[in-house]
């Protein structure tokens, strides 16, 4: 071994290829692991965290709710090391995301060096050394950096071992694309690579070493699915309320949404340019090749494999990375989650190869197309000399190059490590790209863990990234209906999170019920971006805590995050419903100064008794309620009983019975089921007096199901609709 390694050295041209390797890494690796602890977790960095610490645990990552964290499982391996040499910290997380980076940039050399040459080999490190996107994202803490690498590995390792015919690499290649899933479940994507390599190899395709590692691999990946689908509880690609085959099916394959290549443009358009326009080179190369029998790859300076069919010659290294990025690209655009960028950032060193060689093969062609003018010219045999024409293709390699990259800023990208949390975030950049700042999960958490006490309760908007400050959570205050994202599931009244199992506060009107059930308890609320994204947390919510001055203890360094404390009272309520709206902007049911009320829910007059879960008012027909559930303030007479009648009909579906759950001031009453019928039907609740306050209370009605006319194809009708109310009575019993 050493001498391989002196003998390498002993050449002039591999201590130059050694040397810029050796730069454009140690560039790449300044730029990612500077101020790597400073900023806190974010996004979905809570799973790495717990995913690790369940590891160290219980050797798997068994989770408090009892769950396993299947998803991106061998990526929680991969921080067990760091973990236990720099303790459960941001660096620690980050610096395996670091590491995997700088063995991508290798890897992506060498495979850009083997498919086509030196050239290519070096560009392609370097753009991915020095863009922004790829710096960013690998800084982060969450596996998109690791998949990266396996995908490009896998790549590298199949292509030696199955088109060059290599054993030792076919051995390889089948363990990381049988690893590569287990990173993240698109793994599974590196099977189209059969596809390519069937062409390529027609009849011969049939033989034991590649039908072996190819059902091999096609039955462990499926099995794989087949346990995403029936057994995972934790991190499912989709969220839906059917669960299943069908559900699965639903869920990937949908028409193919443009999003990702509209991405690729917006974020590298010269590139992306460039790119495109390989697809041309491409015909081009191959025209030239199968017309000029006598002129082979080697004469542009590529070794490529080639593919005949009759009369026409395929460079055949070239087509293999078209057709893996632009077919995995496709198929990736096929799932519900198509609206993030980060869901294609493990196949954009491909983007890069691509970009790359065009970018050589423009300057081959206009170099050899110079070569043939100055042969003719001169009268001779020979075109230009040969060191001539080795520095004027360097220089015209350079300088396209230079013309055409895109997302390279060096000023930028030494910015990135020292973005603080009070900083915008580029959305180009992000881990989303409706994340435009960095929220700061780590004080709101510290705070709490230096002062609570051991019957505090601690409620988070942020369940993933709160408790590796904070420590243990009770509640996790989330109101949001997010299509693709609900992970959280209902056993018995209440909902109750994947991941610590911790009870899901789904309305302003539960937080208040804990507010007042804890009474005799301090509790802390760390509040994150979400409080002020409706979309997460109802814009009620966000209103009460704008108010709640004397509560607000600290704010984090993003200036969004936000700490409440809320001391322990002796008052048996601490929090009066009122407290989450203006009273002159919603009425509430007046049953102290009447022994009935009686609602005509067709009547826009009734609109201030209808705030909350409630669409607009249809004249003279009724009013749809709005979302999972609805409520209405009541004041009625403490030791009363009363009778509650409602007059609905639900949002038929097919097989889908719809049922109306009410709850009085935190108490269940009962549930009312609706039958499928175009008619109305009404439902009656008896309501005990011991359910009835002193003061202003609530009514909160939840249903079975809520969906929306644009979901089931009928109109663009985005509402989440569960109940048609026509008429709501009250009256003591």
């Amino acid at each position: 071994m050493g001498f391989r390694i002196k003998s390498y050295f002993a050449k002039k041209k591999n201590n130059l290829t050694f040397l810029g390797l050796l730069l454009i890494c140690a560039g790449g690796f300044v730029l990612r692991v500077r101020n790597l602890g400073v900023l806190s977790f974010w996004g979905d960095d809570g799973h790495t965290f717990i995913g690790t610490l369940s590891i160290l645990e219980h050797g798997y990552p068994l989770l408090p709710s009892g769950n396993v964290l299947y998803h991106g499982i061998l990526g929680y391996y991969f921080n067990v090391i760091p973990v236990l040499v720099f303790g459960a910290t941001e660096f620690a997380f980050r610096i395996t995301s670091v590491f995997f980076a700088m063995m991508s940039i290798i890897a992506l050399y060498f495979l850009g060096k083997i498919l086509a040459n030196q050239f290519v080999g070096f560009l392609a490190a370097a753009v991915l050394s020095f863009s922004t996107w790829y710096i960013v994202f690998a800084r982060e803490a969450r596996y998109y950096q690791d998949l990266q690498f396996f995908f490009i590995i896998s790549f590298l390792f199949f292509y030696l071992g199955f088109f060059k015919g290599k054993k030792p690499f076919r051995i390889l290649a089948a363990v990381f694309m049988a690893l590569t899933p287990l990173v993240h479940g698109v793994g599974i994507m590196l099977l189209v690579l059969f596809l390519p390599l069937f062409l390529y190899l027609g009849k011969r395709f049939f033989k034991k070493e590649i039908l072996i590692p190819f059902f091999s691999l096609l039955l462990f990946h499926g099995l794989l699915v087949l346990n995403q689908v029936f057994f995972w509880q934790v991190g499912r690609s989709f969220y839906t309320e059917e669960s299943g085959l069908a559900a699965l099916g639903q869920a990937y394959f949908r028409l193919p949404d443009p999003f990702y290549i509209k991405r690729i443009y917006e974020m590298f358009p010269e590139m992306f340019a460039v790119t495109v326009a390989g697809a041309f080179l491409f015909l081009i190369f191959t025209i030239g090749l199968s017309v000029r029998k006598n002129i082979s790859t080697s004469y542009f300076g590529l070794e490529e494999l080639e593919r005949r069919f009759k009369r026409v010659r395929i460079p055949y290294d070239f087509f293999l990375i078209q057709a893996f990025f632009w077919l995995v690209i496709l198929l990736v655009s096929l799932g519900r989650m198509y609206n993030q960028q980060r869901y294609i950032y493990f196949l954009m060193p491909f983007f890069i190869l691509l970009f790359a060689y065009t970018v050589y093969l423009l300057s081959i062609f206009i170099l050899r197309a110079l070569d043939l003018l100055y042969a003719a010219s001169h009268k001779q045999r020979q075109g230009i000399p040969k060191r001539t024409f080795a520095v004027l293709l360097i220089f015209f390699f350079a300088v396209l190059s230079i013309f055409t990259v895109s997302g390279i800023d060096f000023m930028e990208a030494v910015k990135v490590a020292d973005r603080n949390h009070q900083d915008p975030v580029d959305a180009r950049y992000s881990i989303s790209n409706v994340w435009t700042r960095h929220w700061d999960a780590a004080a709101p958490g510290k705070a709490i863990a230096e002062n609570r006490q051991e019957t505090d309760i601690v409620i988070t908007t942020d369940i993933y990234n709160t408790p590796p400050y904070s420590g243990p959570v009770d509640y996790w205050l989330w109101t949001g209906d997010l299509v693709s994202w609900a992970p959280y599931q209902k056993k018995g009244d209440y909902y109750f999170d994947d991941t610590y199992g911790v009870r899901v506060l789904r309305s302003f009107a539960d937080l208040y019920d804990v507010l007042n059930e804890h009474a005799a308890q301090n509790v802390w609320i760390a509040t994150s971006y979400s409080l002020l994204t409706k979309e997460h947390i109802d814009p009620i919510i966000l209103d009460f805590f704008d108010a709640r001055v004397e509560e607000l203890v600290l704010r984090g360094r993003d200036e969004t995050a936000r700490l409440y404390y809320f001391p322990k009272t002796d008052e048996a309520l601490r929090i009066p419903i009122t407290a989450f709206f203006q009273e002159d902007e919603v009425s509430a049911i007046d049953l102290k100064s009447a022994d009935r009320f009686r609602m005509d829910l067709s009547d826009p007059d009734m609109a201030p008794y209808l705030s909350f879960g409630f669409s607009r008012t249809e004249p003279g027909t009724g009013t749809w309620s709005q979302g999972g559930s609805s409520f209405m303030l009541l004041d009625a007479q403490p030791g009363t009983d009363y009778v509650l009648e409602i007059t609905a009909k639900p949002f038929a579906l097919p097989g889908k019975v719809q049922s109306l759950t009410l709850f009085v001031n935190s108490h269940k009453v009962a549930t009312a089921h609706f039958r499928e019928v175009e008619d109305f039907s009404t439902v009656v609740f008896e309501i005990p007096s011991a359910y009835i306050i002193d003061g202003t209370g609530y009514m909160g009605f939840e249903y079975a199901y809520a969906v929306s006319p644009l979901e089931l194809g009928l109109s663009s009708d985005i509402r989440k609709l569960a109940l048609f109310f026509k008429e709501i009575s009250m009256a003591k019993k």
